[in-house]
C-alpha cells in the first residue's frame, strides 16, 4: 500500500473480485485488495471494454460479482453521475429540480440553487431540449445538492466540447474538495493535478493501482516524439538511443536522448510533435511497457 499524508479513514475495501458473463470473465481482480479512503480522488483509468463500469456497478451493487466489497457505517449514499442519463419528455427544469430536491418553485433556495449552478436561464426549458453539456451539469447540480457521502462520476463530459468539459470538470473538482471521488475519464488533463490514486484495468484485468506520484515515478521521462508513422527500418535505430519506442511515439529519458533522437529525426527528415511529459505521455509509456492499446493524447 501507498502511504499517504493526513489521516485518511477506510471507507471501502473491494478485494478478489470478479465478474463473469455467459461464463467469460470481464473483470477479474483476483489476488488483488483495492481501498477508497477519505480522502481519495481515484481516476479508473483504460481502453472501453476494459471493465471500469462493471467495476463501479459492482460498488453499487448493480451486478453479482463474486469476492468481497466491504463498506464503512459512515458511507451510506453514493452519488452517481453517468455519462447519459434518461428523463421524461414532459418535465421542464424547473419542475424537475423541485420534484428531485423537493423545493417550491420562485422560493428562495429554488433561486439560490439556480443560480449557484447557473440553471437560471434553463429553467423554464423541457430537460429534453437541453443540450448534453446543460444535461449533465443539471444532472450533477442534483446529485452534489442531494449530497453524499462519496461520488462516482463516469465519463460524463464524453462528447462535449473542450470548453464544456473544463466548466464541468471545474465545477466538480470546486464542489466535491473534500469529498471521495472516483472517476471514469478519458481525458487526462481532467484529472492532471487532482488525482490522489489511480487505477488501470486491461481487459478485465488489474495493471496499475497506486499512488499518482508512485506511477509517474515509474514512468518518468523527460519529452515524447511524436510523429505520423516511424517506418520500421528508423524505429530500429531508435530502439538504441531511446527510451521506448511505438510507431507514433518516442520516450525520451534525458536530455542526452533527447538529443539523439532529434537528430536521427533530423537525418531521416521526420516532421515530429515534441510533448513534454505528463500523465497523459506517463499512461503511453505505461501501456508500450506492458504490452496494451494505449489512447490518443487527451
Amino acid at each position: 500500500m501507498v502511504a499517504f499524508k493526513g489521516i485518511m479513514t477506510n471507507l471501502i475495501k473491494i478485494k478478489d473480485v470478479c465478474v463473469t458473463r455467459d461464463n467469460i470473465p470481464i473483470l477479474n481482480l483476483a489476488g488483488h485488495e483495492l481501498t477508497i479512503e477519505s480522502g481519495d480522488k481515484i481516476a479508473l483509468i483504460g481502453e472501453n471494454g476494459a471493465g471500469k463500469t462493471t467495476l463501479v456497478n459492482c460498488l453499487l451493487g448493480e451486478i453479482q460479482y463474486q469476492g468481497t466489497i466491504e463498506r464503512a457505517e459512515c458511507v451510506q449514499h453514493i452519488g452517481v453521475v453517468f455519462q447519459k442519463n434518461s428523463y421524461s419528455d414532459l418535465l421542464k427544469v424547473k419542475e424537475l429540480i423541485a420534484l428531485v430536491l423537493h423545493l417550491p418553485i420562485k422560493s428562495a433556495a429554488f433561486i439560490n440553487f439556480c443560480e449557484k449552478f447557473r440553471l437560471t436561464s434553463l429553467q423554464n426549458r423541457y430537460v429534453t431540449q437541453l443540450s448534453a453539456g446543460e444535461q449533465q451539469r443539471l444532472t450533477i447540480a442534483l446529485v452534489l445538492e442531494l449530497g453524499a457521502d462519496m461520488y462516482v462520476f463516469d465519463e460524463l463530459t464524453t462528447g462535449l466540447d473542450y470548453k464544456k468539459r473544463l466548466e464541468l470538470t471545474d465545477l466538480l473538482k470546486e464542489m466535491t474538495r473534500t469529498s471521495p471521488v472516483l472517476q471514469i475519464t478519458h481525458y487526462f488533463e481532467e484529472i492532471e493535478q487532482w488525482a490522489t490514486k489511480i487505477i488501470i484495468l486491461h481487459r478485465g484485468t488489474l495493471r496499475f493501482y497506486g499512488s499518482c506520484e508512485q506511477f509517474l515515478a515509474d514512468n518518468a521521462h523527460t519529452v515524447v516524439f511524436e510523429v505520423d508513422h516511424l517506418p520500421q527500418a528508423i524505429g530500429q535505430a531508435m530502439q538504441e538511443v531511446a527510451q521506448a519506442v511505438t510507431q507514433r511515439l518516442i520516450f525520451a529519458k534525458d536530455d542526452e536522448q533527447k538529443q539523439r533522437i532529434q537528430a536521427l529525426l533530423q537525418k531521416y527528415q521526420l516532421a515530429y510533435h515534441l510533448r513534454y511529459a505528463s500523465l497523459a505521455t506517463s499512461y503511453a509509456l505505461f501501456a508500450e511497457r506492458n504490452n496494451d492499446e494505449t489512447t490518443s493524447f487527451t
